[in-house]
């Protein structure tokens, strides 16, 4: 049993698009963790930020107290 060739294009066609379609979904689904990452990264070195600034001046304040960290 054999295939007719206009049957098995249509199938390769069909194929192809529906794995294209995967890899568009999956690039999409790629891009999205990646942003996300990015936004934990940013969220992480504020607090660090923030963090490093409370330490400076809680040593400054210790520093005018006599008290010094």
């Amino acid at each position: 049993m054999s295939i007719r060739p206009e049957i098995a294009v249509n199938e390769l066609r069909l194929f192809n698009k529906l794995l294209e379609n995967r890899c568009l979904q999956l690039a999409q689904q790629l891009a999205d963790v990646a942003a996300e990452r990015d936004q934990a990264l940013a969220d992480r070195d504020a607090v660090r930020a923030e963090r490093d600034e409370l330490l400076v001046e809680r040593k400054v304040e210790g520093e005018r107290n006599g008290t010094a960290e």
